[in-house]
């Protein structure tokens, strides 16, 4: 279930948006089950978060007459700091304000038909690579059912695949277990930049000539005949989550 937000005064706006977030969904969803709910103000969204409610992706109108737009983000990161949002306005250019409250998109209303269903899609992506999970069976025929945002790398050397965690954490996997499993990592936005070496693109810290640097502090060697699609890959990345 992806569960979405959407809060606009401009009510004739709000029932538009709304109709065209189903339509982009029917086409692009991915198969995800799409739960929307609209609020008329900043106050009405705040008193649903106030009482449990949680949204993967909220869309949010920047002017408003009771809780202005900047006023509801700032309030919607003291409650949930894991929700998308995106600001849609039709006024002005709010970007850098907005960008203070880990905002996921900015659009323009005289955009949107053009730059939402790319923000939609960026955020059905996301939604999904958070919940793919896979099992690991370690050194002590043990297995574990790893979500993959949680796996910042994979390393085979010496006959030994290591599983590097968040949290310092690390498994011992078969031999196999990078050849076995290397497309679907890929195609879940894991990169090669070294022979025998996948890393979780999401956790790319910098790249340098010839290294890759990870968010735990971890570094990877960059061959010459990676490093065009690794930096690829990261710019593909910033494009569609910035």
């Amino acid at each position: 279930m992806f569960r979405l937000a959407l809060c606009d005064d401009d009510i004739k706006f709000l029932d538009s948006l709304k109709e065209l977030t189903i339509s982009i969904s029917a086409r692009i969803g991915q198969g995800l089950d799409i739960e929307i709910k609209c609020f008329s103000d900043g106050l009405y969204l705040i008193n649903d978060l106030s009482s449990g409610k949680r949204y993967d992706l909220i869309m949010l109108d920047w002017d408003m007459p009771m809780l202005t737009g900047e006023e509801t983000g700032k309030a919607i990161r003291d409650i949930d700091q894991d929700c998308l949002i995106i600001f849609i306005t039709g006024y002005g250019d709010y970007a850098a304000q907005a960008s203070k409250l880990t905002m996921f998109r900015y659009i323009s209303k005289r955009d949107l038909s053009t730059d939402l269903p790319e923000a939609l899609r960026a955020a059905y992506d996301k939604k999904l690579f958070r919940e793919k999970t896979i099992q690991i069976k370690d050194a002590s025929k043990t297995t574990h059912i790893i979500r993959l945002r949680d796996i910042i790398s994979i390393e085979n050397q010496h006959a030994i695949t290591t599983v590097r965690l968040k949290q310092n954490e690390m498994l011992v996997a078969s031999r196999s277990f990078l050849s076995d499993y290397s497309d679907y990592f890929i195609q879940s936005g894991f990169i090669k930049p070294f022979k025998g070496i996948l890393i979780n693109s999401r956790e790319i810290e910098k790249l340098a000539q010839d290294q890759v640097l990870l968010s735990d502090g971890s570094k990877f060697p960059m061959s010459r005949r990676c490093k065009r699609d690794v930096h690829l890959t990261v710019q593909r990345l910033m494009e569609t989550e910035a």
